[in-house]
């Protein structure tokens, strides 16, 4: 949490609400207490958190259960391959964290 943005709302939301809702309600509230220095990079910046905060939302709740829906945990051959799914879903979140936070940090 940046030193500028407020604490009381974000608690209050990051108990009643989900992870996604928490971001977005946040990220609201940091545009609402500086309207007076919207600019275009702030503008870009704020929505751009708002869309990621829907897309991790909804990624991070759908692809684990959905993919592992693909395997019948009876065979064996198929039990292995549940395994690596699990492996290679974490690594392509993390490596692309890990990717984004980089190249943003540098671009800018």
């Amino acid at each position: 949490m940046n030193s500028g943005e407020p604490v009381t709302p974000e608690l209050f939301v990051s108990w009643h609400l989900a992870s996604y809702a928490t971001r977005l309600d946040r990220s609201t509230i940091h545009i609402m207490m500086h309207s007076t220095l919207l600019r275009r990079n702030v503008v870009l910046s704020e929505s751009g958190q708002q869309r990621r905060s829907i897309g991790t939302g909804g990624l991070k709740a759908a692809a684990p259960s959905l993919g592992a829906d693909q395997f019948d945990e009876e065979d064996p051959e198929e039990a292995a391959s549940l395994f690596v799914y699990f492996n290679v879903l974490i690594f392509s979140i993390v490596t692309g964290a890990i990717f984004g936070v980089t190249f943003l940090v540098w671009v800018m």
